[in-house]
């Protein structure tokens, strides 16, 4: 599940803030081996992610993004699981950007 929602900021004209949550279920994935079946599991998880916008004037705008906000440590794919291999996702991070338009 994916919900998203932006809210432009009433009271500070050009200024937009949002977030996101992905909700991924509980999920596995079962690789029969010499005969016998071993199930990798991934628990379900949250993660979170905030924004910021702001529009300087018709020409700039600055923003940030935050993903994994709460530092969630989860599974990102199971694909190569019948390889014995899964990966982490990535942990928090930031970016800010300014950005120019002509």
């Amino acid at each position: 599940m994916h919900l998203t929602t932006v809210y432009k900021v009433p009271f500070v004209e050009n200024l937009k803030v949002g977030g996101s949550v992905n909700w991924q279920s509980e999920t596995h994935v079962d690789i029969a081996l010499n005969g016998d079946s071993i199930r990798y599991k991934q628990g379900s998880y949250a993660v979170l992610n905030l924004m910021a916008n702001y529009k300087i004037d018709q020409h700039w705008d600055a923003a940030i993004n935050l993903y994994n906000v709460t530092n969630e440590k989860y599974l990102s794919s199971l694909r190569y699981a019948s390889a014995g291999q899964a990966y982490y996702a990535a942990p928090a991070s930031a970016i800010a950007t300014l950005t120019w338009k002509y």
